[in-house]
C-alpha cells in the first residue's frame, strides 16, 4: 500500500510536474527561501545515493502554496515488511517553517505514519538563510548516512513495543497523559480510547504498547489530514511520550551528530 497523504483546509496534493512550477518570493539579505521541489530533489537523491528505494512519494502543498509537506516511503523493511522505513519533509517560502527531515515508519496494514526526532542523527532542521541551502544538504548527507543506523534502532523500538504487553489501566494512563501533552485533544480523546477498546484493523488486537501507538496515529490520521505540518509536531510527541514509557535501551539510540 502506498503511502495516503490527503489534504483538506486549503492544502491541496500537487504532482512533481506541478511543484516544479511553484517558484518561491524574492529573497531578502538575510533571508533565501528555497522552492519546494529542490529541496525534494536533494532529499529523493539523497535517499537514492544511500541505496534507499524510494517505493512512493506523496506532497501537499498549502497556504497560497507556500508551504510544502510530502512523505518519501522506501522499500526498506522494519518489522518483516509490515512496516517500512518512510521520511517526512518540510519547506516553507512564507517564514513560517524551517526546511525539515524526519525520519520515521509507515504501518503497511493501515498506512500509518509515526515521525521521530528524538534520534537526532536523522532528524534535519536548517533556517532558510544565505547559506541554508549549502547547510541542509550538509546535514541531510550526515542524517542519511545514518538512516541503517536508524533502521536497526527503529526496528528494535518497534519490536519491543510489539512485545510489551500492557493493561487496559496502564493504556488508560497513557491516554491521559497524552491528553494532558495536548498530543491529543479533547475531541479525538474519546475516538482514541474507542479505538484502543475496539481497534479498527486486526494487527493491532493484541494489549500492546504497539497497539496502543498506532491507536494513537489511527485517531491522528484526521489531523495528517487537516494539518499534516502540526501532525508531524504531534507525532514527535507521541514517539517521545511512548518512549519514556517503554524506556530506552542502548540498541534503541543513534549517536547523535552535532548540529
Amino acid at each position: 500500500m502506498a503511502s495516503n497523504l490527503i489534504a483538506h483546509c486549503g492544502a491541496r496534493i500537487v504532482e512533481r510536474a506541478e511543484l516544479e512550477k511553484i517558484e518561491p518570493p524574492s529573497a531578502t539579505p538575510t533571508w533565501v527561501p528555497i522552492k519546494h521541489s529542490v529541496i525534494m530533489d536533494r532529499v529523493g537523491k539523497a535517499l537514492s545515493d544511500a541505496n534507499f528505494s524510494i517505493r512512493a512519494v506523496k506532497t501537499a502543498v498549502s497556504r497560497g502554496d507556500q508551504r510544502l509537506f510530502a512523505t518519501i516511503d522506501t522499500s526498506c523493511g522494519l518489522a518483516g515488511g509490515d512496516v517500512t522505513l518512510a521520511v517526512a519533509v518540510v519547506n516553507s517560502t512564507d517564514k513560517s517553517l524551517p526546511m525539515k527531515m524526519i525520519a520515521g515508519n509507515r504501518v503497511m496494514a493501515c498506512d500509518n505514519l509515526a515521525l521521530r526526532s528524538d534520534l537526532m542523527s536523522t532528524a534535519v532542521v536548517r533556517k532558510h538563510s544565505k547559506f541554508g541551502l549549502d547547510r541542509f544538504q550538509e546535514a541531510l548527507l550526515r542524517a542519511v548516512s545514518h538512516l541503517d543506523a536508524f533502521k536497526i534502532a527503529e526496528a528494535a523500538r518497534i519490536k519491543r513495543f510489539m512485545h510489551s504487553k500492557i493493561t487496559d489501566t496502564e493504556a488508560e494512563a497513557l491516554m491521559l497523559r497524552s491528553y494532558e501533552r495536548g498530543v491529543i485533544g479533547p475531541r479525538l480523546l474519546p475516538r482514541l480510547i474507542q479505538e484502543w477498546r475496539n481497534p479498527s484493523f486486526e494487527e493491532f488486537e493484541p494489549r500492546t504498547l504497539w497497539s496502543l501507538e498506532n491507536a494513537h496515529t489511527t485517531v491522528l490520521a484526521d489531523v495528517a489530514k487537516a494539518n499534516p505540518h502540526r501532525f508531524c509536531a504531534l507525532s514527535v510527541s507521541l514517539q517521545a511520550l511512548l518512549g519514556e514509557a517503554a524506556g530506552v535501551r542502548p540498541e534503541e539510540t543513534v549517536p547523535a551528530l552535532s548540529a
